[in-house]
């Protein structure tokens, strides 16, 4: 638990240090109630070149519905969250945060229907950036699990996270086992020294009182 309360503040030093980055964006991902998941989304400025390259319809028609229709269109088409049934899970709503103080980065609040998450796809900004980078943080049943995505590797499955913790627990216990097992090699050698150290003792005393 500390190693992963460590890394997660590992994670937001990063967010802060690439929050005016246009090569990176932040995902937050809540389950709020047993209706939907929340994700809190911190987009670089360069989102609306994003949705241009997406639907160059924009370019010509500047009305707000028509940027929120091509929005939500990109959005749960380069946002995928799939469920333990491999079920994808339908986008329900985007909220606009309109946070102060962030000149430099735009705030969506994304709301998905509830479900027991498996698998994360995420793509957004990959058709103008080929090195965006995607920070994640999951806060599900007490737990926090941190990844990221780029072009290279856009998917995670929080299932490769539970092999991960196994694979860790047993090089933990196999660690611990390894460390016992040479105190006792040693502490056996150590007896067995002293042992023979006595009885070589014991001889020469003997051979001496015989004389």
């Amino acid at each position: 638990m500390k190693i992963k309360l460590i890394w997660f503040c590992y994670i937001l030093s990063v967010a802060k240090g690439y929050s005016h980055d246009t090569h990176v964006a932040f995902f937050e991902i809540r389950e709020i109630d047993s209706l939907a998941i929340n994700i809190n989304a911190d987009f670089p400025w360069t989102l609306r070149d994003a949705l241009i390259q997406y639907d160059s319809i924009l370019l010509s028609d500047r009305r707000e519905e028509t940027w929120e229709t091509s929005f939500a269109r990109y959005v749960s088409q380069h946002l995928i969250i799939y469920d333990i049934n491999h079920r994808q899970l339908r986008l329900l709503s985007i909220e606009n945060l309109r946070t102060r103080d962030r000149g430099h980065s735009v705030q969506y609040q994304f709301q998905f229907e509830k479900g027991i998450i498996r698998k994360i796809e995420n793509r957004l900004m990959f058709n103008i950036n080929l090195n965006q980078t995607n920070y994640h943080s999951i806060f599900t049943s007490g737990t926090n699990i941190v990844f990221t995505t780029n072009l290279h590797a856009p998917n995670f499955i929080l299932e490769n996270q539970k092999a991960l913790n196994l694979v860790a627990i047993i090089w933990i216990f196999g660690g611990v086992f390894l460390n016992l097992l040479l105190v006792v090699t040693i502490l056996l050698k150590k007896k067995n020294k002293n042992t023979s150290s006595d009885a070589t003792k014991v001889y020469t005393h003997r051979k001496r009182y015989s004389k």
